[in-house]
């Protein structure tokens, strides 16, 4: 699996394989992964959460064409803040739905690749790939 980051921000493409992200190893290069589900012997595996810093994007449920994207360390939480309408940002399209979420291991790397989708560059890589 390959994940391209785009020339604004990282040009490079990072390769990995599902057993390297389940086993940390991608995440300790410090480049955005895939946060997928695992099965164990019927058990789900995720990562430990705590450890990521996510970048999500989230589209207006009454607006299409309104998105927002921001950083957080749960987004389950940050979807519900949004949708209460706390933040002056997005209280005017409400209610939203998430449409993507990438996990970091570092928040820099967060917060880059955010500062990176709010670009014009950015917008138009979030518009073809998600």
């Amino acid at each position: 699996m390959s994940l391209f980051l785009g020339p604004g921000f990282d040009s490079r493409r990072l390769q990995t394989s599902q057993s390297e992200v389940c086993r940390g190893v991608a995440e300790k290069r410090s480049r955005a992964v895939p946060c997928k589900e695992y099965r164990s012997n019927d058990k789900a595996v995720t990562p430990d959460s705590s450890d990521f810093h996510y970048v999500y994007i989230l589209v207006s449920e009454t607006d299409p064409d309104r998105y927002y994207i921001g950083t957080t360390e749960n987004p389950e939480t940050r979807i519900k803040y949004h949708n209460q309408g706390k933040a002056p940002h997005t209280s005017q399209y409400r209610p939203w739905r998430i449409k993507n979420v990438i996990s970091f291991r570092s928040k820099e790397k967060a917060l880059e690749f955010e500062q990176y989708l709010k670009s014009h560059s950015g917008r138009a890589f979030a518009k073809k790939h998600f």
